[in-house]
This record gives structure tokens, sequence and C-alpha cells, in this order.
């Protein structure tokens, strides 16, 4: 029996925002806002931009193809992934009660949900269908929303 693409969907945000549990709000918080910033910046044509700056490609007279992009920018992703949960582990500070670590949750989902629209934009382009892809915004917008409602929350509750 295999899964359809809505369940791989719901499974990779599950299990980023077990990650997301794990780690905390503060380290959770730090890594979604760098790996959302990336994504922002390589889906809006940094990509290209990093691209021609790594390997001095014209683009007025070759204009490399989507492959060739990908095939600088993902090893760059990875990097950017990476490091910022390096950075996130090292800025952020270890929950120290179990509501640290629910509102760790939202900001580990919208990491994983950067990830996947990285993925289906630029990776994997046929990894989800076009009609799946079109909600990614929406779910963008109600993770940041909810991610800004659970730190407002937790900000009150520690003054």
């Amino acid at each position: 029996m295999s899964m359809t693409e809505t369940q791989w969907l719901a499974l990779a945000f599950f299990v980023a925002g077990v990650v997301g549990f794990q780690r905390g709000w503060e380290r959770a918080l730090i890594t979604s806002a760098i790996i959302a910033m990336t994504t922002l910046f390589l889906l809006i044509g940094g990509d290209i931009w990093l691209a021609q700056w790594l390997t001095d490609w014209q683009m007025i007279r070759v204009l490399p193809t989507v492959q060739e992009v990908h095939a600088v920018a993902a090893p760059l992703y990875g990097v950017a992934f990476v490091l910022a949960h390096m950075a996130g582990s090292r800025w952020g500070k270890a929950p120290k009660t179990h509501g640290h670590r629910w509102t760790g949750v939202i900001p580990g989902a919208v990491t994983g949900g950067a990830f996947l629209a990285y993925l289906n934009e630029r990776a994997a382009p046929a990894l989800i269908s076009h009609s799946f892809a079109s909600f990614f915004p929406v779910l963008f917008a109600i993770g940041v929303i909810l991610h800004v409602f659970f730190l407002f929350m937790t900000a009150r509750s520690h003054s």
C-alpha cells in the first residue's frame, strides 16, 4: 500500500515538528528563521545569482539550465540547512520546561515546510503536484501566524 502525496507531506510536517519539539522553541525558532530566509532568497532568484557568482556564468551569453543552477545551489542549501541547525543549537537555549518543547513544534514544522517548498520548486518538481504546491504560501502564512502567537504566549508567561 503506497502513501498519497498528502500523507507524505503530513509525515514530513510531523517529523519536522517532532524535531522542533526535541530542540525546543528557541533553537527551533533560530533554525526556522534561517531556513525560511534562505529558502525565500533561493526561490526569488538567489540560486541563479549564486550559480552565476560561483561559476562565473555570463547570463547574457549563456543561460544555464535549471538543472545546472540547481547543481550549484542545492549543495549550498544543504550547507545552509546544517549551519542553521548548528546556529540554533549554539545560540538557542535548551528547553527548560515541557511548554518550551511544545512551542518548538510550530517552527519545526515551518522549517519542514520551507524544505519541502525548496524541494518542490527546485530539486524535485515532480515530487508534489502543482495544485498542492500552490498551497505552500498559505501553509507558510498559517505557520508564521501560529509561530508568532506561540512566541507571544511564551513571552507573556515569562513576564
